[in-house]
């Protein structure tokens, strides 16, 4: 193997670029690998800047899972052909190990800017020094799409809580283990795997946003409760009707919106704060004067590409 070859192999693995891109950048650069090095990143600067506006509506998100804790990474791209290819998918799992095995990155933000922990199977770059946008932008320029770091999240057990991942693939063909287009991180206190994989089936079809209605902001409820009252203010009816016709309607917001509120996915009967209360009384967690420990939902995140 000749000295060329030997460093254009190496361009390769610092850089993600492809053959000819390497050996291009070596001939412009009388052979010289660091300034090499610093053009072909360049190059992939520009070419993620001259993609940066293009939407990316497709993607993968990948769960990881270990004794104690659960993570959750999606990353957005421009097709579903790229987010299925090895090195899209490669990458992506890699970053949710990252997040998995540090307890600090619990956004896309101390994400973006952590060191890149790049392993044998990602052929993005191999510089030790690089950040994780640094990555993903070398990323870009191998695979020739715009591609976006989107929802981080990590969510830990505790002595009287246990934490549950589930990820949905949809009907698309391709994925792997633990990928898929939507994915779910659950936190259920007193409960067990079966409750809590129940309830992230639950918040993947319903798609809740908040848990319980204490944890919609105040402005989220004052600016919806304004818009009710504009709804009926032209109603030919007595302001106490209409004061009862927003409260009605606000109930269904609450409904829709958070979690414990909404009809259980498998028992529509129910409401999901019906349900828990059911599973506690079940497995003896609850006590006869309601004050035991109950099976309740102490956190939940839920990522899907096509949102």
């Amino acid at each position: 193997m000749n000295n060329t070859t030997v460093l254009v192999k190496e361009l390769r693995q610092a850089t993600g670029a492809s053959f000819l891109d390497c050996k291009q950048a070596l001939v412009t650069n009388d052979g010289n690998y660091e300034q090499a090095t610093t053009f072909l990143r360049q190059k992939n600067l520009n070419k993620a800047a001259k993609k940066a506006d293009r939407q990316t509506t497709e993607g993968l998100v990948v769960v990881k899972t270990n004794e104690t804790s659960v993570s959750m990474v999606g990353l957005n791209c421009e097709t579903d052909f790229v987010a299925l290819t090895p090195d899209f998918k490669a990458f992506t799992h890699q970053l949710a190990d990252m997040v998995l095995a540090d307890a600090s990155l619990t956004d896309a933000e101390k994400l973006a800017t952590a060191t890149w922990a790049s392993s044998g199977q990602v052929a993005a770059s191999t510089n030790p020094t690089q950040s994780v946008q640094e990555a993903i932008q070398s990323l870009i320029g191998k695979l020739g799409e715009n591609i976006k770091l989107g929802h981080v999240a990590r969510h830990t057990a505790s002595e009287t809580s246990i934490v549950h991942g589930y990820v949905h693939a949809g009907a698309i063909d391709g994925y792997g283990q633990n990928e898929g287009r939507l994915g779910v991180l659950v936190e259920v206190a007193f409960g067990d795997k079966t409750i809590a994989h129940d309830l992230a089936l639950h918040i993947a079809s319903a798609a809740p946003k908040y848990v319980s209605i204490a944890d919609i902001p105040a402005d989220v409820v004052a600016k919806k409760t304004a818009q009710l009252r504009a709804e009926v203010a032209d109603e030919n009816k007595p302001d106490d009707i209409k004061e009862k016709m927003v409260a009605g309607r606000l109930n269904k917001f609450y409904q829709q919106d958070c979690l414990l509120e909404q009809p259980f996915l498998k028992d529509d009967s129910l409401s999901v704060t019906e349900w828990l209360n059911a599973k506690s009384n079940e497995t003896g967690t609850a006590t006869s004067a309601g004050s035991g420990q109950t099976v309740s939902v102490l956190n939940f995140t839920r990522v899907a590409i096509d949102t």
